[in-house]
């Protein structure tokens, strides 16, 4: 048996890591390296602002999510997952009607509830994690206990008198949510409506919540309760050796009340708020003369050194959010959130998956951008009682940043390689010292990306065989979506190319050369999750790694540049071992059969989402089709399957041509597995914001696809499976692989057009169902048909670097190419929130 060798990487990269780790924003680039700007900021990028007919507050309005409930009504939402969120990308609240409790965050048992408490306000804040795993006497060796998320507290407005009615808006153009409260007075128990309105600040850190009171007899305020700041998976899992925080404690400083959670680890977090009346001049409020008109506004943040830092920038936060004034907080947010929304556009026939569709998109932007946190699996909410209070790698993180790539969202996917290029010295002490310049990621950790003993059976808790041990080859597939699009090399090169080597590193450290068959080998590894045996050649980890050499071999061919491990990669591609197979298609791993209904679909991963084989290519498809067939239907029928495996399913389905299946399983998803805020849940009701957000990369799928394993030819797949039921189609500005910008509309069952505009000047290669010639405009646009048959036309397209394209078919009205909203179906519009449909 023979190891691979190994060569060490330059100090240079090492140097560069070390200065890249103190810089979040500048770390990674979202626009094309070939153009001094993006298009993608833009609507009018792809089409003049008069080929644009959206009404964007009408359209995304009739998918406000709506709620009304009275006390004791079944459709009170109290719980986390029923009720409305807001967030900025760093701070968010989960609001729900109030409980006595929120513990656990909206106790089913309204009993005990207060009747003057009518709205609850859980804070969140992705950046409050504590930080043990370095402090030998906190630290237990588990990261979800000394490194996960933390509580903060929660907000709750109470009201005198009991109340009637209570109903809620999400405002998604708006990016707000609003209510009335019809309170019954104590006087003379007559009725008066109390309404409200809450944001997350699109930039500044800051929750505002305003109350208008119509009358100055009724009298209502705010309680702020804190949770004390110890970890979630103790309250599921208690340790004797874990030591709690110090409670949480409740101060007035400077006419700011704060509440102070000291960390033992070092430092700690503060909520700040005030509350303050205001004028009737305000042109935000129309209050009478008798009325009242008040807001809060609440701030947190964290320091690992000294918790007074935090204290003053809580403090200094809300301060500067009442100097600053409602109105022109109001404005200010309400400008970010118009400008969010047009930078691409998707119109549907049915209002419950086009509203969802729209709902993922305002939470993306909810749930992180640029500059921020890593979208975890609560995002800037938080849920008490949750059992996963942490960043999963072994799906959910990567499911979560793909509706980002095709949504034309690069700048906001940035997060994930920015964490990741803070954390490369981590990166490489995850795995053991003997794997020199290798990195690895665990199956969960803190924002540090640390390896510990949660779900790790090595001695050293340390990366290596037999565990989950693909996870960071499956992040850097999600880092090359992103370069695929936005095309820049710089990135490629400086980012890209040094952590694929040392993921590919990882792997030369464990292949061995077996003698009697001539191919490359794995150990035995585990593919996630799966709860039959383990094996050698998990496909998993084969899949993964087949993917990792071509493309770094594809990465050296379009940057031009040698590395000195070519030979090796190009030795290791030509002899790794065959996938295992068997009557049921993929293998989990070489003597291992897939037969148990399992919800990972990692032994698929050639197919999808690594496309290293495809449908395309017919002496595959029998495998595939065999592989899925079989995985769906012990999915199904054993119990095994969850949301993130239907929309796998869905995605799959997009991509073998069946366009029936793929809705009827984004159907199923939405209907059976995700919640009336279009959030989701596992465990003991603990939230994972990826199945949702997948939900939306499939529905993308069946619009528009372009997969590929060439790194120089993308097919770009226009309308590639759509359902006969659906005849009109819409979207505008997503992106495609090549750094294209593409739209097109179908009606009646046929593409009228198909816009492309390059941002890089690739080639591009389309695939179309349009009939008869196609036509370019401009005419002076070479287009060459390289096939037509199966009523499905290929061509290329040669466009420069902000160069668009106008295709159609021949002797079309070109007048009636406009992007606008699809009539929709009435009777679905507002179909999300927690009510009756």
């Amino acid at each position: 048996m023979r190891c691979l060798p190994l060569l060490r990487v330059s100090l240079s990269l090492l140097s560069y890591y070390a200065c890249a780790s103190s810089s979040i924003p500048s770390s990674w680039s979202s626009a094309p390296s070939s153009s001094s700007s993006s298009s993608s900021s833009s609507s009018s990028s792809t089409f003049s602002s008069s080929s644009w007919n959206v009404d964007w507050s009408s359209f995304l309005g009739r998918h406000n999510p709506v709620w009304s409930w009275s006390p004791g009504s079944p459709w009170m939402p109290s719980l986390w997952f029923q009720g409305s969120f807001i967030g900025n990308g760093m701070m968010g609240a989960l609001i729900t009607s109030s409980s006595s409790s929120s513990s656990s965050n909206g106790a089913k048992d309204m009993s005990d509830v207060d009747a003057s408490s009518i709205l609850n306000f859980e804070i969140g804040n992705s950046m409050v994690w504590d930080h043990r795993q370095n402090n030998k006497t906190l630290a237990t060796g588990n990261f979800a206990y000394d490194s996960p998320r933390l509580p903060i507290g929660y907000l709750t407005l109470h009201v005198e008198g009991g109340y009637k009615v209570s109903t809620m808006t999400l405002d998604i153009y708006n990016a707000q949510t609003m209510g009335t409260i019809q309170i019954v007075n104590n006087d003379n128990n007559s009725l008066s409506n109390v309404t409200w309105r809450a944001i997350a600040h699109a930039e500044q850190m800051v929750i505002i919540i305003d109350v208008l009171v119509p009358s100055s007899s009724l009298t209502f305020s705010w309680v702020f309760t804190p949770e004390r700041g110890n970890s979630p998976w103790n309250d599921q899992n208690p340790d004797k050796s874990y030591i709690l925080n110090p409670v949480p404690v409740l101060e007035e400083v400077n006419g700011f009340n704060v509440s102070r959670q000291v960390l033992l680890a070092g430092g700690g977090y503060v909520t700040a708020w005030k509350d303050i009346e205001l004028s009737s001049s305000s042109s935000s409020s129309s209050s009478s003369s008798s009325s009242t008109h008040r807001m809060i506004v609440l701030s947190v943040s964290i320091n690992y050194d000294d918790i007074n830092i935090a204290q003053d920038e809580a403090i200094n936060n809300v301060a500067g959010a009442l100097k600053t004034g409602l109105d022109t907080l109001l404005s200010s947010h309400y400008t970010w959130w118009h400008a969010f929304y047009p930078r691409s556009f998707v119109s549907l026939p049915d209002s419950m998956i086009e509203g969802f569709y729209w709902m993922q998109m305002y939470k993306i932007a909810s749930g992180t951008r640029q500059d921020r946190m890593v979208l975890d699996l609560m995002g800037p909410w938080f849920v008490p009682h949750t059992g996963w209070p942490d960043i999963h790698w072994d799906l959910n993180a990567q499911l979560t940043y793909w509706p980002m790539y095709t949504g034309n969202l690069l700048d906001f996917a940035s997060s994930l390689p920015s964490l990741l290029l803070r954390n490369v010295q981590q990166l490489l002490n995850n795995v053991p010292p003997s794997y020199t310049d290798s990195i690895a990621l665990p199956v969960a950790s803190g924002i540090d990306c640390s390896s510990t003993c949660y779900w790790v059976v090595t001695d050293s808790c340390k990366i290596a065989p037999p565990v989950i041990t693909g996870d960071m080859m499956w992040v850097m597939h999600n880092l090359w979506l992103h370069i695929r699009r936005s095309m820049n090399d710089t990135d490629l090169k400086v980012h890209v190319y040094p952590l694929l080597r040392q993921s590919l590193n990882f792997y030369l450290h464990i292949i061995e050369r077996n003698g009697t068959d001539g191919f490359y080998h794995l150990p035995t590894t585990w593919s996630p999750e799966y709860p039959g045996n383990k094996g050698p050649d998990t496909n998993y980890d084969l899949m993964l790694l087949k993917w990792g050499l071509s493309t770094m071999l594809q990465i050296l061919q379009r940057l031009q540049i040698s590395d000195p491990l070519q030979p090796t990669w190009e030795d290791a591609l030509k002899k790794l071992a065959p996938y295992p197979t068997d009557i049921n298609g993929y293998m989990v791993a070489q003597g291992v059969s897939f037969n148990i209904s399992h919800r990972h679909y990692s032994h698929l991963f050639a197919f999808f989402p690594l496309n290293v084989q495809t449908w395309d290519d017919q002496q595959n498809r029998a495998v595939i089709e065999k592989s899925v067939d079989t995985w769906v239907q012990l999915g199904y029928n054993g119990g095994g399957f969850t949301g993130f495996s239907v929309a796998g399913a869905a995605a799959m389905s997009a991509r073998m041509d069946r366009p029936e299946a793929a809705l009827s399983n984004i159907t199923y998803l939405l209907t059976k597995f995700v919640q009336p805020n279009t959030m989701y849940y596992e465990g003991g009701e603990f939230p994972v914001i990826e199945t949702p957000l997948s939900g939306a990369s499939s529905i993308q799928d069946m619009m528009l696809q372009s997969w590929t394993h060439n790194v120089s030819l993308p097919l770009i797949r226009v309308f590639p499976s759509i359902s006969k039921t659906w005849q009109d189609v819409v979207f505008a500005n997503l992106l495609a692989e090549g750094g294209f910008v593409v739209s097109a509309r179908r009606a009646n069952g046929t593409t009228q057009f198909i816009q492309v505009e390059s941002e890089a000047g690739e080639l591009c290669r389309i695939q179309t169902d349009m009939r008869g010639k196609i036509v370019a405009s401009p005419s002076n646009v070479p287009i060459t048909v390289l096939s037509s048959q199966n009523g499905l036309s290929v061509l290329d397209v040669q466009l420069k670097a902000g160069q668009n394209v106008l295709l159609y078919p021949s002797g079309s009205d070109t007048s009636s190419f406009i992007i606008s909203a699809l009539p929709g179906n009435q009777t679905q519009f507002h179909y999300w929130g927690f009510h009756p449909h």
